[in-house]
């Protein structure tokens, strides 16, 4: 990671957060989403016979107002989930993030992702087993996120309690997009995400 991404990360330098723009991706939870509104593969009922989900009425309220206490400008997306724009300050390059509403549980503890895509790879060639193993031994070193591959890409993710502060949410945006935008650049070298 380079110093400006480092003073990005840490707010010094700091990128700006924009309103997100509709942006066609698969979020690393959507299958959980979809079975738990009903929507699952094979329904007897079409799509057309559903009204269409309210997605601002599924956004979590506790979300919702973390980012409202940031000053942070987002949009609702599918599933209730909150898109932000990061744009570094340091050069024209930008990066889409997503926050989950739904969250998970492990035992008592409610978790919920923040997420941005870093790359796309031809499925019918797999990703490739020296970027997979280089991402697995970066996740070692990591103590706010990791990366995962869903399908056919691979996503900068970070965990964080469901009731996290505002703080927390704003540090777990930086991260996921300065490291998602970062393997972008590198592998990629446009300004897809």
């Amino acid at each position: 990671m380079n110093l400006r991404r480092v003073l990005a990360v840490l707010g010094l330098g700091c990128p700006v957060l924009v309103p997100a723009q509709a942006h066609a991706e698969t979020p690393p939870s959507e299958v959980e989403r979809v079975a738990e509104h009903g929507l699952v593969e094979g329904d007897a009922h079409s799509a057309e016979d559903h009204d269409p989900p309210d997605h601002e009425a599924l956004v979590d309220p506790r979300l919702r107002a973390v980012l409202e206490a940031e000053g942070l400008e987002y949009t609702v997306g599918h599933g209730g989930d909150l898109e932000v724009l990061i744009r570094f300050s340091d050069d024209s390059r930008s990066q889409f993030v997503r926050l989950q509403s739904s969250t998970r549980r492990y035992r008592n503890i409610e978790f919920r992702d923040i997420y941005s895509t870093a790359y796309q790879f031809d499925l019918s060639r797999g990703l490739d087993p020296a970027l997979a193993r280089r991402l697995l031994e970066a996740n070692n070193t990591y103590t706010v996120g990791f990366w995962a591959v869903q399908d056919d890409r691979v996503f900068s993710i970070a965990r964080i309690p469901g009731q996290a502060s505002p703080a927390m949410v704003r540090e777990a945006i930086r991260f996921v997009a300065a490291e998602a935008d970062e393997l972008e650049r590198e592998l990629l070298g446009s300004d897809d995400y």
